[in-house]
């Protein structure tokens, strides 16, 4: 394996593209983007970051790993990965520091801009500040690009790029009613019961418990011609909190709906009425984009990454952690079904361009400079 021809990609997700590199990645344990990267014949091994905020052992095992790989490039996806990678430099010995690949990072999202301050909020800044010492950065969404400007976490000559998320257009599509019917077949659900759905990893930062609070506030809904019935929420994605969920009032009352982690979100959305986000921080939510290129109407909390989104009419937005008023979004599409459609089509036509060719295309044109510059 030339070294001087190895990119090495670190957590979440992977792009592989025509940019002249041989490509292995270091991912989480935590869903199938380890298998999927096999099958696609790119190594891929597990590398858990995501156990604890401050790891002396994690930051000294990636530092191992990343001496012996032969790197020539780094990309590093996310604010964890990011700082992970900013310590094992610093732990690294002067000769490792030479060897070291040059190193890109990818924001998904900035943790410092949720709800709340203290002491891990100001963990969350040092943790964004020390992954943007990469020599480039890139960031999925404009506004938490700026704020990383207006807040200096940004050296001043480190080049940093805009590259929105992609979602897979010809798996997410708009469906017609047959679809519909049969992904509630295939979730064991009547095809009369309102049902809002989401698909979120089940942690704080999704708060999908303000969302089930917003569901249990909705009145009854006529779906079709049938008799007005509660509305239900279905959730697909799995995590921690899974257990609290379970004993929300909207659960003991049989109307939550917790489908756990699955390979056919794209065969299941068409089951849903609508869809809703309700996170604290976003930086730009793939499953909001899914959602929109399934034609979905949509209502998510006012996170930077979902107001980029929605911002311009392809969506409803509401307060972030106020169920209240994602009730009364809700409320406001059920009661009108022309706007529900009005919305998916807007939805659908916003993200028309954001396919996996296109983003890999402009990241291969990131990687160049960095992968000639590497070879130099």
């Amino acid at each position: 394996m030339a070294r001087t021809s190895r990119c090495l990609v670190v957590h979440e997700d992977v792009l592989t593209c025509g940019f002249g590199a041989e490509v292995a990645a270091w991912v989480g344990a935590d869903g199938p983007l380890q298998a999927r990267l096999q099958a696609r014949g790119v190594p891929a091994a597990h590398l858990d970051l995501l156990q604890g905020r401050l790891r002396l052992h994690t930051a000294r095992q990636l530092r191992r790993r990343i001496a012996a790989s032969g790197a020539r490039l780094l990309h590093l996806h996310g604010t964890r990965a990011g700082f992970y990678g900013a310590w094992a430099w610093a732990l690294a010995s002067p000769r490792q520091r030479r060897a070291w690949p040059t190193t890109l990072y990818t924001a998904h999202g900035l943790a410092y801009r949720k709800v709340g301050r203290g002491v891990w909020h100001a963990f969350d800044l040092l943790a964004e500040a020390a992954a943007c010492t990469a020599d480039q950065v890139v960031s999925v969404s404009r506004a938490d690009l700026d704020d990383l400007r207006a807040r200096r976490l940004l050296r001043r000559r480190t080049p940093a790029y805009h590259l929105g998320n992609a979602v897979d257009l010809q798996r997410f599509f708009p469906a017609d009613a047959d679809a519909g019917t049969a992904a509630r077949r295939r979730l064991g659900l009547d095809a009369q019961v309102p049902l809002v759905g989401t698909t979120s990893r089940l942690v704080a930062q999704k708060a999908v418990g303000d969302l089930a609070a917003a569901v249990f506030a909705l009145p009854p809904q006529r779906r079709g011609t049938g008799a007005a019935r509660p509305v239900e929420l279905v959730v697909f994605g799995d995590g921690p909190q899974r257990p609290q969920l379970q004993m929300l009032p909207l659960a003991q009352a049989g109307r939550l709906h917790l489908f756990g982690s699955r390979g056919d979100v794209d065969a299941c959305l068409p089951a849903l009425d609508l869809f809703a986000l309700s996170s604290l921080w976003e930086g730009e939510p793939i499953a909001l984009l899914e959602a929109m290129a399934c034609g979905l109407a949509c209502v998510a909390t006012d996170t930077s990454g979902a107001r980029e989104l929605l911002g311009d009419g392809a969506g409803l937005l509401c307060p972030i952690g106020q169920p209240a008023a994602l009730s009364a979004a809700l409320a406001q599409l059920w009661g009108s079904p022309s706007q529900r459609q009005v919305l998916g089509q807007r939805a659908r036509k916003a993200v028309g361009q954001r396919s996996y060719a296109r983003l890999a295309q402009r990241l291969g044109e990131v990687y160049a400079p960095l992968l000639a510059a590497a070879r130099r």
